[in-house]
C-alpha cells in the first residue's frame, strides 16, 4: 500500500504552517519554520522537512520550545549581532539575525551573528544560501548533543555539528 501524498511546495508549507499554528505557534513564526522544512523537502533532506513536524509540534505541547517567542537581536559590536531566540524555533531567530548581518556586513565589510535559546535549526545550507542571495559569502555553523559514538565505541561522544558555505 502506497501512502505517499504529492503536493506542490505552496500546499506543503500551508499544511506544515497550519500544522504548527494549530500546536499555538505564532503565524509568523509557523510561516518561518514552514518555508525552512518545506525547501528541505524540495532539496530532498527529507530528514529536516515534512518529517520534523510530529517532533516540532511536540516540542510545543510539552514546552521544549516557545512557539509565540520573539527572537531579540542586539548589536553587541559594529560588526557582531547576537540573536536571542528566547526557548523559540531558530528559524525566526535566524530570519532576524539575516536582516541584521546584511546590513552589518554591508557597512563594516564583514559580520557575523550567534545565536542562543533556539531549538533545531535545520538545514545549515538553507540559510547559507539565503545569505548568498543577498550577495554576501556566508559561513554557517551549528552545535549538536551527543549522538554519535567514536569507530568501535558504543556510547555516544560526538554531536552531528553541521557546516554550510556559500
Amino acid at each position: 500500500m502506497n501512502t505517499s501524498v504529492r503536493m506542490s511546495a505552496a500546499e506543503l508549507q500551508a499544511l506544515i504552517s497550519s500544522a504548527l499554528e494549530g500546536c499555538g505557534a505564532a503565524s509568523v513564526n509557523a510561516e518561518s519554520v514552514a518555508r525552512g522544512l518545506t525547501q528541505a523537502e524540495v532539496d530532498g533532506h527529507e530528514g529536516h522537512g515534512a518529517s520534523r513536524i510530529p517532533s516540532y509540534t511536540m516540542n510545543m505541547r510539552c514546552g521544549k520550545v516557545d512557539g509565540a517567542a520573539t527572537p531579540v537581536a542586539n548589536r553587541v559590536k559594529p560588526s557582531l549581532i547576537h540573536v536571542d531566540a528566547r526557548h523559540g524555533f531558530a528559524y525566526p531567530a535566524i530570519d532576524l539575525a539575516i536582516d541584521q548581518l546584511a546590513d552589518a556586513a554591508k557597512e563594516q565589510g564583514v559580520a557575523a551573528a550567534a545565536i542562543s535559546r533556539s531549538h533545531h535549526f535545520g538545514v545549515a545550507g538553507y540559510h547559507a544560501e539565503r545569505l548568498a542571495e543577498r550577495g554576501l559569502m556566508a559561513l554557517v555553523i551549528g552545535n549538536a548533543p551527543k549522538a554519535i559514538a567514536a569507530w568501535g565505541g558504543k556510547k555516544p561522544m560526538f554531536g552531528t555539528n553541521p557546516i554550510a558555505f556559500a
